[in-house]
């Protein structure tokens, strides 16, 4: 069979009425299906990112107050003059007792609880049918 009796022969069937509804909503419930599974990831990565940030937090403040990193910042704003007398031993030890792991640890799990925050409320509205809160 040659293509151009292919051709014409493909334009001359008519799909059945129905098929682009059947598509559209076959179509639809995926999105549903897909959107309400994302949302359900993203809760859970959300609820177990929260609860990990506040042991971090704890971690974090703990580091910077016995690294001696407050009382620095207690002497930089107290007396200022001190601070900027001799400003490049200052910051050198300012940045030497800043706690640098407990910061990334905080950064990582924030950054994380907020991303995972970010998909819920993206994918909640499509998820549950609130279609005036999706725009």
């Amino acid at each position: 069979m040659n293509m151009h009796k292919l051709s014409y022969l493909l334009r001359e069937v008519e799909p059945p009425t129905r098929l682009l509804g059947v598509v559209d909503a076959q179509v639809s419930h995926a999105r549903l299906l897909t959107a309400r599974i994302h949302a359900a990831l993203f809760s859970i990565f959300t609820i177990v990112s929260g609860i990990v940030l506040v042991p971090v937090l704890q971690y974090a403040s703990e580091e910077l107050y016995t690294s001696g990193f407050t009382e620095y910042m207690k002497l930089l704003f107290s007396d200022t003059n001190v601070a900027l007398s001799a400003w490049q031993t200052f910051a050198f030890s300012l940045f030497e007792s800043l706690p640098s792991l407990a910061i990334l640890l905080t950064l990582g799990v924030g950054v994380a609880f907020i991303w995972s925050l970010r998909g819920v409320f993206r994918d909640a509205p499509t998820a549950f049918g609130h279609a005036s809160l999706a725009a």
